[in-house]
């Protein structure tokens, strides 16, 4: 049976793929082949995979020169995200004509192999590559990292150690230690650190950090205000 399609869904490695796609973010990178993969230490042996991926996401036209849609990449926060959904959800779009989640392994898998004709194997490659690239975009949040944002909740096993703990005061975050006037309130802040958060860009890291210890030291000054 004749494929229906031409270009099929990149099957390569995990790493290499994301490692890519942050080299787009350079605003000197116009030209992505195998030789700049192979300089940059990028997918060894697999960078033209790497290529395919890119290309097969829009990234790069067939000579590999960057395209308009990367430039969304070079974006912060939630404007990266955004961006790189728009493109996974147009470069992937016979996956989401489906009804139904596209988040579990299986689904994700059947679903190539029904769209694209792809085999077993590399359906089950291709799976793999794009629910990493999902959950790099906060396409898709899995029930570990989801619990693990929950109050109460323990990491599960093979998660990293979490973070040394902060006390958030009413006057905002400090560290542990020196005491204050009046009424105070503190909070232990743990924050478990993931794969999908180590994948995020630093800023995203760091932006979504950020928010997490205002949030609190905003609380903080609620109850502060309460108790007194």
């Amino acid at each position: 049976m004749a494929r229906p399609f031409k270009n099929l869904p990149p099957y390569g490695p995990v790493e290499g793929t994301i490692a890519g796609l942050n080299l787009l973010q350079r605003g000197n990178v116009t030209r992505v082949d195998e030789d700049l993969l192979a300089r940059e230490g990028i997918a060894p042996g697999n960078e033209y995979k790497v290529v395919g991926a890119l290309r097969f996401l829009g990234l790069v036209d067939e000579s590999g020169t960057v395209t308009e849609k990367a430039l969304v990449l070079r974006s912060r926060g939630s404007a990266f995200q955004l961006g790189l959904q728009e493109i996974l959800k147009t470069a992937y779009a016979p996956l989401f004509t489906e009804r139904g989640p596209v988040t579990s392994f299986e689904e994700v898998h059947n679903r190539l192999v029904r769209h694209y004709r792809m085999g077993k194997e590399s359906g089950a490659k291709a799976a793999r590559l794009f629910l990493a690239l999902a959950r790099y975009a906060g396409l898709i949040v899995d029930e570990e990292t989801a619990a693990a944002a929950r109050p109460g909740r323990r990491a599960r096993p093979g998660s990293r150690p979490a973070a040394p703990a902060q006390v958030v005061e009413a006057g905002g975050v400090r560290g542990r230690g020196g005491a204050t006037g009046g009424v105070n309130v503190t909070v232990n802040v743990s924050i478990v650190v993931d794969s999908a958060l180590v994948q995020l860009p630093p800023d995203e890291v760091e932006a979504r950090l950020r928010r997490i210890i205002e949030v609190v030291a905003s609380g903080a000054q609620i109850l502060q205000k309460v108790s007194g």
